[in-house]
């Protein structure tokens, strides 16, 4: 895109409708979460007209964003040297495997030169069926460890964070062997680093539009684009996210409508040992957690201001630059949909985000002769975050009750079951509540004694046919929230904590609570969805088992 025409302007946005009409003719907004008040905005001379006739008050902040862009590029042009040892003077393009000096080649040569400590790992699939690539580091010498992972280009336009994630990485490895510190880190802790997730955004951004933000969904030829980190499930279609497919902030027809976000939701579910992500943007200079499409704080509220604190913290000591640190709604915008909620609400791992530099004035180009700074400047503040204890205290071991026991074993861990029980005890009380699938169910428990797993007595039960659910729940443990999983013998036919149920292994759970119920049976229909609220006994469950025997797909006839 030629920029020759195009300037910012620091606009006094009144409402959401100048926003929406700013948008609708073409002008790119470039904060975040576009709201009333400062909006910096990218706008050719038509769309500047626009400005004056709406009688928004504005100043010019750039006015050759072509010139802006094109020292950026000549940066990497007159690099020169070798592409290695100079990768992090200039910015790069996302490439292939072969060609030197792309983002792909760089981190395959990571792992030809540490090929015991590094490893390409795929994420997934793009819209575009590019490849999301990420980099896997530890010692596999030792097993059963924690997983961190840390993420950059959400957003296309957001450059600097593709050399923030290698960066971390060339440093863990060239710092394994001389380094205590980092040694204990990638023996005890495995690494998923991913440089660039929006993968067919990013690559659109060099060759088209430099301050796209969105992935590349479209329709007959008009490329619009989602907003990957709108359409997290968490929060989905909440406040600072749009429905308009103008937007910066378009959400997406549905939560994890996007192959990205499936792909890395999907990663983060099939590794059940990852304890924290890190998701990397700029810009503002920020440090961010939950909440962010509700205005209540976090039930980690404090924990989550401690550790945010000190990454502050650990980031000023470097170069003096100052980030400030708080809960997003609070700190920055409402902004519903965003991985963090997802992987904190839904996960129970630890989840924040960071926005690089700067404060505005580069904004997105970001000159070169930053990226070392900002790089170094963020190296103590990931180190910290892998180190917590939410990430290194002991790992889960699940534990099955045996087969006829009428308790449940409450332990640390996260795995899906396909029937959600409302536990209650006075010894350890807790309460396990469900949502609906396919989120995670809405949990909370409290007062289970410091580390202190028990086993507590089994309530009713609420199921929903054709629905798996998930159980997580909070205890004041160790310090951070951490998952509760329930596993039990009560299931007969579930064979790991990992297993599916069907209605034939109710059976199984009916056989033990024969004449345990108060209540007459239920028909069929009470059970069906139609009635999600409804809580039912064992003997309703018997009374399903009988009417319906076989596996999921083998429905009755629908009811009346």
């Amino acid at each position: 895109m030629d920029y020759s025409d195009r300037v910012v302007v620091r606009a006094k946005v009144a409402d959401q409708a100048q926003i929406e009409a700013l948008e609708n003719h073409g002008a790119i907004i470039l904060n975040c979460a576009p709201g009333p008040g400062s909006l910096d905005v990218l706008v050719n001379t038509e769309q500047r007209a626009l400005i004056q006739r709406m009688r928004i008050p504005f100043t010019v902040v750039h006015d050759d964003v072509n010139g802006w862009i094109q020292r950026e590029r000549a940066v990497a042009a007159v690099a020169g040297g070798d592409p290695f040892s100079n990768y992090f003077l200039s910015y790069h393009e996302y490439g292939d495997f072969a060609t030197e000096g792309t983002i792909l080649w760089y981190m395959n040569e990571l792992v030809s030169r540490y090929p015991t400590l590094a490893s390409l790992v795929e994420i997934g699939q793009t819209l575009e069926g590019r490849t999301i690539w990420g980099l896997r580091i530890t010692n596999d010498a030792i097993t059963d460890k924690p997983a961190v992972v840390y993420f950059s280009a959400e957003h296309a336009r957001e450059w600097i964070t593709t050399m923030v994630t290698p960066y971390y990485a060339t440093y863990l490895l060239e710092h394994y062997a001389n380094d205590t510190a980092v040694r204990d880190l990638v023996d005890n802790v495995e690494f998923f680093i991913i440089p660039v997730f929006n993968v067919d955004g990013y690559i659109y951004s060099w060759t088209t539009d430099r301050f796209w933000r969105k992935n590349l969904r479209g329709t007959g030829g008009f490329v619009y684009g989602v907003d990957l980190n709108r359409n997290w499930g968490t929060g989905w279609g909440g406040p600072g996210s749009n429905d308009n497919v103008t937007s910066g902030t378009y959400r997406g027809p549905e939560a994890f409508s996007e192959p990205e976000t499936q792909a890395l939701r999907d990663f983060f579910e099939n590794h059940t040992n990852i304890r924290a992500q890190l998701d990397i943007h700029n810009y503002s200079q920020l440090i961010l957690w939950s909440n962010a499409g509700k205005s209540a704080l976090s039930p980690d509220e404090a924990l989550l201001d401690q550790i945010g604190t000190e990454m502050r913290s650990l980031i000023y000591d470097v170069h003096g630059k100052i980030y400030q640190a708080g809960a997003t709604w609070d700190t920055l915008y409402p902004a519903s949909g965003v991985s963090f909620d997802w992987t904190y609400h839904d996960l129970g791992i630890l989840s924040m985000t960071i926005e690089c530099r700067d404060k505005g004035f580069y904004g997105f180009v970001l000159p070169a002769d930053q990226i070392v700074p900002q790089c170094e400047e963020l190296l103590p503040a990931l180190s910290y975050y892998a180190n917590t204890p939410w990430v290194r205290s002991e790992l889960p071991q699940p534990v099955v009750a045996a087969a006829g026991s009428r308790y449940l074993s409450i332990e640390p861990g996260d795995y899906p079951v396909d029937v959600a029980f409302r536990v209650t005890s006075p010894d350890l009380p807790c309460l396990l509540q469900h949502a609906s699938a396919p989120g995670y169910l809405a949990v909370s428990a409290t007062s289970l004694p410091g580390a202190t797993w028990g086993t507590v007595a089994v309530g009713d039960a609420e199921i929903l046919p054709e629905t798996t659910y998930r159980v997580q729940a909070v205890y004041d443990g160790i310090g951070p929230t951490r998952p509760v999983a329930v596993t039990t013998g009560l299931l007969g036919d579930v064979r790991t904590p990992y297993g599916r149920v069907d209605f034939n292994d109710i059976s199984d759970i009916v056989s033990l609570f024969l004449g345990d119920s108060t209540t007459p049976p239920l028909e069929w229909c009470d059970l069906m969805p139609s009635t999600p609220d409804r809580i039912v006994d064992f003997a309703d469950i018997d009374r399903a088992v009988l009417t319906f025997r076989g596996a999921r797909s083998t429905l009755p006839s629908p009811c009346p």
